[in-house]
Formats: C-alpha cells, sequence, structure tokens
C-alpha cells in the first residue's frame, strides 16, 4: 500500500524564494538596503530538508493549504512534535500563543 504524502501547512516563504533573497545579498553585499542584509532563510526552509522521506508535502506561505493536517510557524516559540506521531493520522492539534 502506498502512502500519500500529509499536507503540511509551512509558516515560510518558498524555497525559491529565500534562493532569490540569498543571490542578491551575494550579489549586492554591503551594497544591498539593511532589510535585504538581515533576511535569513528559516531552518524550515532548508533545501536539505528532505520532506518526502518525512512523509511530507509542504504548503508554502501563498500556496493552497486548505487540506493540511498541520500547521508549521517557524516564527512563533518552537515546538517539537515527533514527526511519526503527526504521520500516524492521530488527532493533533496544537497552538502555540505568544505571552504578549
Amino acid at each position: 500500500m502506498t502512502r500519500l504524502p500529509i499536507p503540511v501547512h509551512v509558516g515560510s516563504e518558498p524555497l525559491d524564494h529565500w534562493d532569490d533573497i540569498e543571490a542578491r545579498q551575494r550579489q549586492l553585499a554591503e551594497q544591498a538596503a539593511p532589510w535585504l542584509q538581515k533576511q535569513r532563510r528559516p531552518a524550515i526552509a532548508s533545501p536539505t530538508l528532505d520532506w518526502a522521506a518525512l512523509g511530507f508535502e509542504p504548503r508554502w506561505v501563498g500556496f493552497d493549504t486548505a487540506d493540511c493536517a498541520v500547521a508549521l510557524q517557524p516564527s512563533v516559540s518552537p515546538v517539537t512534535v515527533p514527526t511519526s506521531l503527526i504521520a500516524s493520522g492521530e488527532a493533533l492539534r496544537i497552538e502555540v500563543r505568544p505571552p504578549w
């Protein structure tokens, strides 16, 4: 039986967005605007992260997320949820709200 990947909403811009940011940072170097200089790719948007091996299909900011089972937001406090728990299909909803 083939398991389809679980759609996961990732609260980050897609990989090509970060590739473009990093290319402009290299190209402009110190001449880049301060905003551009401060941009950093979140770990969750790493091009080496093998989503398929984990059994997930990432849906980035701007993608259709209506059928996503989980939402990951890298700018909110970090929460560790074992991928096996999500992939097992168990009912799970975690909301992390900032203290402010």
